[in-house]
């Protein structure tokens, strides 16, 4: 069903998207360490999304401000409405639910253009269809998401300084 339906409150669809996230991390970092390996072997240069270049460079209050809105915010709202929301459960209506998170996944993971991170996009995003597929809530995926995306932008401020 598209959007789902959730009898539990906000606040513990937002809990279960915290869970989620935690309970997927252990999962992803070995899946980036391995692609990071097997591109490394492969002479793929590493490098950043260009996303993650702009967001890590100095930039005006107001702008890293809306940044930051933007990265934790706007984008996993707009992105799981569109990939949860709308996509997955047609892809699990037409092929079945293996192949639907396997699908979705992957075209999630491929809009991003940045083979570097394909792996663990393709990971993150198996999680965030199972966290929405557990919980019936796209309020869950949206704070699994948005944990995501803001401790990567805290990493990446770290290292910028």
């Amino acid at each position: 069903k598209a959007f789902g339906t959730s009898t539990r409150s906000p606040l513990a669809q937002a809990g279960v998207g915290l869970q989620g996230y935690l309970a997927v991390l252990p999962l992803l970092f070995f899946t980036s360490f391995v692609f990071y390996l097997w591109l490394t072997r492969l002479e793929y240069p590493a490098s950043l999304q260009e996303v993650a270049e702009i967001l890590s460079r100095p930039h005006a209050p107001w702008l890293q401000v809306y940044f930051f809105f933007v990265t934790i915010l706007l984008a996993p709202c707009f992105e799981e409405m569109l990939f949860r929301g709308l996509l997955f459960p047609i892809l699990v209506r037409w092929w079945g639910l293996g192949p639907g998170i396997l699908v979705s996944a992957l075209a999630f993971a491929g809009i991003h253009f940045h083979l570097p991170s394909l792996a663990s996009l393709g990971v993150m995003a198996m999680g965030l269809s199972l966290a929405y597929l557990y919980s019936g809530s796209l309020l869950t995926a949206m704070v699994f998401h948005s944990a995501f995306n803001a401790v990567n932008l805290a990493l990446l401020l770290l290292l910028r300084n």
